[in-house]
């Protein structure tokens, strides 16, 4: 009986206890002694109704300041520790201050969700502010070790961090307890001096888990002040220690200063933004102050530094101003890089992108308008190791992007892996928008595809300004690819290639690789590659050991007046080096094309059956250079038509100089097989369009394989309007000869109209001399009869056409056989 009695006593306290503590957890509001508007200490009990200071299990109230401004402030030397707190300001005029120089705790246990504030700053968000001093730490925790436990801390209003301050939001009760709502920030957010924090910590370690569309920062965020720094962590328990974890949904900065900036870190100042797996987003500028003296510019760095196979991305959705000396640092496992907005960085401004995983990968896309003055973009293979993976590892312009000044995306590795090509570092590189690269830039990539408009080089007052590096600026990678007309998953576009100052593509110290630059490609028509733009003197080079220039059918390489195309090998002492042009497309050759080979490697020229090589205006130059290191060790320079060689105005000459050393190189040969030669602009033109002369100087021409020429004629022989090929020698010897082949045929075409009245006989090649004879004949591309003859010479080719008798001769010879036959009629009839 006692037993029992005993047994109920005990429930009955127990339940008395809990009663009497659930009476405890008092709604405490400040009173000010009084005057609720007055200022004081948080501590001092007179402050506060009741003359009770909120303890553990009171929510403390500070309400509308309803004029003036009112400051609580927590003593050093005398922390507090609460269940909540509630700050409200909704009356304009008002501002409501809270100052922590000791720290505040709001502890609560809930199994489900603890809201530890109850905010509310409708007044503005500058009339509601968290002073977090120096040294300070504000914790709210859910105590709670149930496995749904949970935290939520919604700000509003504006914080303020001192040095070594701390911000801190932690479930770590349960297994997996978590931070399910997340991050949530409405007003500014101010840093000012070194180590200030914001922590976001659950055992769970996903923050913000059912808030998949993100945790926000709806206010800006100021980092100002020399050694200043500021970091939000996202951060797991597991139990012993505090790792780094991830904002689930992405942590996005969508405040605005004024400035239209969400975040701004000044000089001197970081923010660093801690975390794996998580987008950081900025809806607003992003501006980073430039350096000052022996104080570098402001520092954003985002992501982990742990090697996981985890991904940072980092979205600027509105643009950055990185100031000169600034810098911006992603790293994790994998990282994605998006740019859109109008984007600036400044001389000696870093984007370092560092990817730690085995298996990692880079993605840096620019969809903005970025512009690079003297600033660094690099891309670090940082991981410890080699590895094989297939991700993509490079970047993506779909905006506009100039580099200038000697601006420079670089692939690099910081943890000495190698950067040479292997391992698809370098290959993943593309552009569909406007991809500027100028005075002293440069542009690193393995491999590298155009469906849009890459402008290489600059000038100013018709001078190149600093050469431009394409490729392989600091001879990282081996070979070398440029396609122009293709993108990364092989879809045919159109790509513009402009050589608008000096500019080299591929590798400029030896390697056992090959630089190819190709325009279009099997299936894509329409690119197009110009050097030079027909005035200023520019050179395009394209290096390596072996260098291969391809142009597909439908597409245009074009060598504009002034501008120079140099084919170089790499290739030391005796080692071969090659170097070609494979012409499918159309060719237009108005400047200087130099080949280089070295020792007994090959320099190839060839024109296919579908190519058309045409020679514009008269400064059009070929020549043979020397091997690059190796002196005269070189064979000979490689010319073929299989497609069509053509003038293409009134007056072209090409020019072919021997600068090779060897004395059999004099004479440029060309061999034709099975193609053709026309003067002027192609043939059949209406009027005179294609009509011309085309003279070839220090070349020889040899024909076989039923190679053409076909010749415009458009007037008498006194009027020039007929096509003349022009072999000449500008160096003394047995040069300019043509040799016809036996199966070499001659086309007359009959232009503008005209037919001659009377004989005709036309010059239509001049050579040094000509051998061999047309095997046959052809008036209008059909079988001749008697329409002309042809008459070889010593040192030429003339055509004499016959008389076609006028459209009145033909009249009057019609009518008398017409006479004739009426006559003979009536004879017949009369008898």
């Amino acid at each position: 009986m006692n037993t029992q009695l005993l047994f109920y006593s005990l429930r009955i306290s127990a339940v008395s206890l809990i009663f009497s503590v659930s009476l405890l957890a008092d709604d405490i509001a400040w009173d000010g002694d009084g005057v609720p508007n007055a200022s004081g200490e948080w501590e001092v009990g007179a402050n506060w109704a009741g003359d009770t200071v909120p303890s553990a299990g009171d929510d403390a109230q500070l309400l509308d300041v309803t004029g003036g401004t009112r400051t609580v402030t927590i003593s050093e030397g005398v922390p507090q520790t609460i269940s909540q707190l509630t700050m409200k300001q909704t009356t304009i005029g008002g501002i409501n201050i809270l100052t922590l120089e000791d720290d505040l705790t709001i502890s609560g246990t809930s199994a489900g969700a603890l809201n530890v504030f109850d905010l509310d700053a409708s007044a503005g968000a500058d009339a509601l502010v968290l002073n977090i001093a120096d040294g300070s730490t504000l914790l709210m925790e859910n105590t709670n070790t149930n496995t749904t436990s949970s935290v939520n801390a919604f700000f509003e209003g504006t914080l303020n961090l001192g040095v070594g301050s701390t911000y801190r939001v932690e479930a770590i009760g349960g297994s997996t307890s978590d931070i399910n709502d997340g991050v949530f920030f409405s007003g500014p957010i101010n840093a000012t001096g070194a180590g200030a924090e914001i922590q976001y910590e659950s055992t769970r370690g996903w923050i913000g888990d059912t808030t998949p569309d993100g945790n926000f920062v709806d206010g800006p965020v100021t980092v100002s002040g020399v050694g200043s720094s500021l970091a939000f962590r996202a951060l797991q328990w597991n139990g012993s220690s505090s790792v780094i974890s991830s904002f689930n949904g992405g942590l996005i900065f969508r405040g605005d200063d004024g400035a239209g900036n969400a975040v701004s870190v000044g000089t001197g100042s970081t923010l660093n933004l801690v975390a794996w797996a998580s987008t950081f987003a900025f809806e607003n500028n992003v501006e980073l102050l430039a350096e000052s003296g022996e104080d570098a510019g402001g520092i954003l760095a985002l992501g982990s530094s742990d090697s996981n196979a985890k991904t940072t991305t980092v979205d600027f959705l509105d643009g950055f101003d990185l100031g000169a000396g600034s810098r911006v640092e992603a790293s994790d496992g994998s990282v994605n890089v998006n740019l859109a907005g109008t984007l600036s960085m400044a001389e000696g401004s870093e984007f370092l992108v560092k990817f730690l995983g085995s298996q990692g990968s880079v993605e840096f896309v620019n969809a903005g308008d970025f512009d690079m003055d003297g600033s660094m973009v690099n891309l670090d293979w940082a991981a410890t190791s080699s590895n094989t993976s297939s991700g993509t590892r490079g970047f993506t312009n779909t905006g506009n992007w100039t580099l200038r000044n000697g601006a420079s995306l670089s692939f690099i590795s910081s943890s000495g892996r190698p950067t040479n090509g292997g391992f698809g570092f370098g290959k993943d590189n593309e552009n569909s928008g406007t991809l500027s690269i100028e005075s002293g830039s440069s542009l690193g990539f393995q491999d590298f595809y155009n469906t849009g408009t890459v402008n290489a080089g600059s000038s100013t007052g018709g001078v190149s300004e600093a050469t431009v590096y394409l490729g392989s600026p600091e001879n990282t990678f081996r070979s070398v690819s440029f396609v122009n007309g293709r993108d990364l998953e092989g879809v045919a576009s159109a790509g513009t290639l402009n050589i608008r100052g000096n500019a080299v593509l591929g590798r400029t110290v030896y390697e056992s690789s090959t630089t190819t630059l190709d325009n279009g490609s099997a299936s894509s028509v329409g690119s197009s590659i110009h050097v030079g733009d027909g005035t200023t003197p520019v050179t395009f080079t394209v290096s390596n050991r072996h260098v291969v220039l391809n142009n597909y059918e439908g597409n245009q390489l074009a060598v504009r007046s002034g501008g120079t195309l140099l084919l170089t090998s790499t290739a030391p002492a005796t080692s071969t080096g090659s170097v070609a042009i494979n012409n499918d497309g159309t060719i237009v050759h108005a400047g200087t094309i130099q080949m280089q080979s070295n020792f007994w490697a090959d320099r190839d020229i060839v024109t296919s059956s579908t190519g058309t090589y045409r020679v514009s205006g008269e400064e059009a130059v070929l020549e043979a250079m020397p091997g690059p290191t190796s002196g005269s060790n070189v064979l000979s320079l490689d010319f073929t038509v299989a497609g069509q060689f053509s003038g293409d105005s009134a007056s072209d000459r090409m020019t072919y100089v021997n600068s090779s050393g060897r004395s059999s190189e004099t004479y440029l040969n060309m061999a034709v097989t099975g193609g053709e030669i026309t003067p002027g602009a192609g043939s059949g033109g209406s009027g005179v369009s294609s009509i011309g002369s085309l003279e070839l100087v220090d070349a020889n021409a040899t024909l076989s394989s039923g190679s053409l020429m076909t010749f415009d004629i458009g007037g008498t022989q006194a009027s020039g309007l007929y096509d003349v090929l022009t072999l000449s020698l500008d160096t003394a010897g047995s040069g300019a000869i043509l040799d016809l082949g036996t199966d070499t045929i001659l086309d007359i075409q009959m232009v503008n109209g005209f037919l001659p009245g009377e004989e005709q006989v036309y010059t239509i090649v001049g050579a040094a001399s000509v051998t061999g004879t047309f095997g046959g004949l052809l008036y209008n591309g059909e079988a001749v009869t008697d329409e002309y003859s042809v008459n070889y010479l010593a040192n030429g080719i003339e055509v004499t056409m016959s008389a076609v008798p006028e459209p009145t001769a033909f009249a009057a010879l019609f009518g008398g056989i017409a006479l004739g036959v009426v006559l003979l009629r009536r004879r017949k009839n009369a008898l």
